[in-house]
Parts: structure tokens; sequence; C-alpha cells
């Protein structure tokens, strides 16, 4: 099993290259890289809803899930839902890469 810190660090390169973001992925903690996420959610949000659900498309967040949080949610709590939607797929990915990688 992948320790918190190398599953975080890939995480967050992959966060890196599907929102084209230049992040430092060497001692990035959980909080910080779902702050990073949820700041370029809002933004996207605020400027270019189009581009994000492509992305969270490309990712493969469950479309049922962000159908509902984009209907339900309170506009101020839309990019923090989907912030921790996008870091829990993106560590699932993660896992899946670590785990199949170093067998």
């Amino acid at each position: 099993m992948p320790s918190e810190t190398s599953l975080i660090e890939v995480g967050a390169s992959i966060v890196s290259k599907d929102f084209e973001l230049e992040l430092t992925t060497e001692s990035i903690s959980k909080e910080e890289l779902l702050n990073i996420i949820r700041k370029t959610v809002q933004h996207y949000l605020d400027n270019d809803l189009n581009h994000l659900l492509n992305i969270l498309y490309r990712i493969d967040v469950n479309e049922a899930i962000v159908k509902t949080i984009l209907s339900t949610a309170s506009p101020e709590n839309i990019a923090d839902a989907l912030a921790e939607e996008i870091l829990n797929r993106e560590l699932k990915k993660a896992e899946y890469r670590l785990k199949y990688n170093n067998s």
C-alpha cells in the first residue's frame, strides 16, 4: 500500500497535468492540494463553466454527482464540493498508478 505522502504527491502531479497548473508536488499536504483545487474550480465557475465541465468529464468525475452539486449546493459551497470530488477521483487514480506501476 502506498504511503499517504506518495499518494498525495502523485495525486498533485495528476491534478497539475489535468488542470494545466505548475504545482510543486513534493511535500504538499492534502489540505494544500484541496485548497489549490478549490481556488481553481472557483476561477472556472466564475469565468469559464464549460471548460470546467470539460475538465470534470476528462477527469471522469461522476456526472450524476456533478449535476447534483451544481443543482443543490448553495453557490458559496459549489467550489468546495466539486474540489472534494475532484481530489477523491485524482487520489483514486494516484492509488492505482502507485499500485500497478510498482508491482
